[in-house]
C-alpha cells in the first residue's frame, strides 16, 4: 500500500505531465500532426484526468482519517498539496507558508507583506 506522501508525489507528477501535455496541444505543432495522432493524445489526456481524479479521491479519503492515526509526514503533505498553484519562482511549501503568515497577520498588515515578498 502507497504512503500518503507516495500518492501526492504521484499526483503532482501526474499534473505535471498533464499540464505539458495540455500545452503541447494548445500549441500549433499538436495541429501540425495527423488527426490519428491528435485523436490518441486527446484519448491520453483523459485518461490521465481520470486517473488524477482516481489519486484525489485517495488523497480525500487519507486525508479525512482521525489526525491521532495518521504521522506528521502525512499531514504536512496534505497541507502541501492543498497549494493548487505557487507563486512564480516558489515551492509549495513556500506558497503554503506564504499563505499562513498572510492569514496570521492583522489585516491591516496583509498588502504590506505581499509587496514585499515575504
Amino acid at each position: 500500500m502507497q504512503t500518503f506522501e507516495q500518492i501526492v508525489n504521484e499526483k503532482a507528477e501526474l499534473d505535471a505531465r498533464r499540464n505539458e501535455l495540455l500545452a503541447f496541444m494548445d500549441s500549433k505543432d499538436f495541429e501540425k500532426l495527423p488527426y490519428v495522432d491528435r485523436n490518441r493524445l486527446v484519448i491520453q489526456s483523459n485518461a490521465m484526468r481520470d486517473y488524477g481524479n482516481a489519486l484525489n479521491e485517495r488523497i480525500r479519503e487519507a486525508a479525512a482519517k482521525p489526525v491521532a492515526s495518521r504521522d506528521v509526514s502525512e499531514l504536512y503533505y496534505e497541507l502541501l498539496y492543498a497549494v493548487a498553484k505557487t507563486f512564480p519562482g516558489e515551492s509549495r511549501h513556500e506558497t503554503a507558508l506564504r499563505y499562513i503568515r498572510e492569514a496570521e497577520l492583522p489585516t491591516s498588515q496583509t498588502g504590506a507583506s505581499a509587496e514585499k515578498g515575504s
